[in-house]
């Protein structure tokens, strides 16, 4: 960004799209209606799963990992327009850099700006995740109060970092995906370097990390129960291996979205790997909410709880620790300083009752 904004000349010798013909390339062949509309569709899924969510993480906002998940649920919600809506649209409409510029650079470099806040948020939060299962002390030293708020202030400040001098990565409808280089197709043969070192860093060190990271928390995690686990001191329980899978899962994702898209930005690879890519980016943002419904109980019984307070007639209430769901029929009962006071009948059931204020999970690249 600072390029275009206190370097426009050498922005324009960049990134200039004179004499350049959009149509070079006709629009029927850059068009991918299909593969947009099924990402359009993802997205609006994704987007709404994970509103419940959210709304979980800030129901637990006292505790360090959920303040951590619910400034990635942000980043990825934010991010999500770009990587999901905007690609779907830009991928219906054959767009490419020079087919709308500003949009397309702007987007690009704001998109960049938030994978970096996003991701590192994660490697920090599986680092206080695997820390906690190694030194809870340790762990309760630099996380706990306002401590975490401190690590999110300077992951931000990294990504402002991006927002300035990082080059942006720019959308090309012929291949469905987003690219250094302004001209992929043929539009211009160019020798310019647009390519980052610091983002190929950036993914490199990440693709490592995740699964490094997720293996020791396993490892860790299966010894401390050999060791410590009275009744089954050679198994571990169905709760550690829920926790296993979805940080298996995630570390997935995580590793394909980061290497995949540094690799193509330097060698020639086929159309299913770059599709492949795009939607591998996607699903780092947009597929945890699935995890977190599947797997984190905490968060499905809030979702819950949301949606019948919602959706239906019936209510939500807490007794003693307890969650309830009360029919919403009222009798009356008497006055009360010169008001009626209504009262539900005693048509309840019990729904769920809130153990565990601590995450199962861990949010993911």
């Amino acid at each position: 960004m600072e390029l275009m904004i206190w370097r426009p000349h050498e922005f324009n010798r960049k990134y200039n799209c004179v004499n350049i013909d959009v149509d070079y390339i006709p629009i029927e062949t850059r068009r991918s209606p299909i593969l947009g509309s099924i990402l359009m569709l993802l997205f609006i899924i994704y987007y709404v799963l994970y509103i419940p969510c959210m709304f979980s993480f800030w129901k637990h906002i006292d505790n360090a990992c959920y303040k951590f998940l619910f400034y990635i649920g942000i980043t990825d919600l934010l991010i999500l327009w770009i990587c999901g809506f905007e690609t779907a649209i830009f991928g219906m409409t054959g767009v490419v850099f020079c087919s709308s510029p500003l949009l397309v650079y702007i987007s690009g470099n704001l998109g960049n700006a938030i994978w970096a806040a996003e991701t590192v948020a994660e490697a920090t939060l599986a680092f206080n995740r695997c820390l906690d299962t190694i030194s809870p002390r340790i762990s309760s030293a630099l996380f706990t109060g306002k401590k975490t708020w401190i690590w999110l202030s300077i992951i931000t400040l990294y990504a402002i970092y991006w927002v300035f001098y990082m080059p942006p990565v720019l959308f090309s409808s012929l291949y469905f995906a987003w690219f250094f280089e302004p001209y992929v197709g043929g539009y211009k043969n160019v020798t310019e370097q647009y390519s980052s070192i610091l983002h190929s860093i950036h993914n490199m060190s990440l693709a490592f990390f995740f699964p490094i990271c997720y293996i020791c928390f396993a490892i860790v995690l299966f010894i401390k129960k050999r060791m410590y686990g009275a009744s089954a001191p050679n198994q571990v329980s169905n709760v550690d291996l829920v926790i296993i899978l979805q940080i298996f899962l995630i570390s997935v994702i995580n590793f394909t979205a980061a290497s995949l898209y540094d690799y193509m930005q330097y060698a020639e690879v086929n159309e299913a790997i770059i599709i492949t890519a795009t939607f591998s980016w996607f699903h780092v943002h947009g597929f945890p909410p699935i995890i977190y419904l599947l797997l984190n109980k905490t968060i499905r019984n809030d979702s819950k709880k949301l949606f019948y307070k919602i959706f239906k007639k019936d209510k939500v209430t807490h007794i003693h620790g307890v969650t309830v769901l009360a029919k919403n029929t009222k009798n009356r009962i008497g006055a009360t300083n010169n008001s009626r006071m209504l009262t539900n009948t005693n048509q309840s059931r019990t729904i769920t009752k809130q153990t565990n204020n601590l995450p199962n999970t861990i949010s993911g690249n």
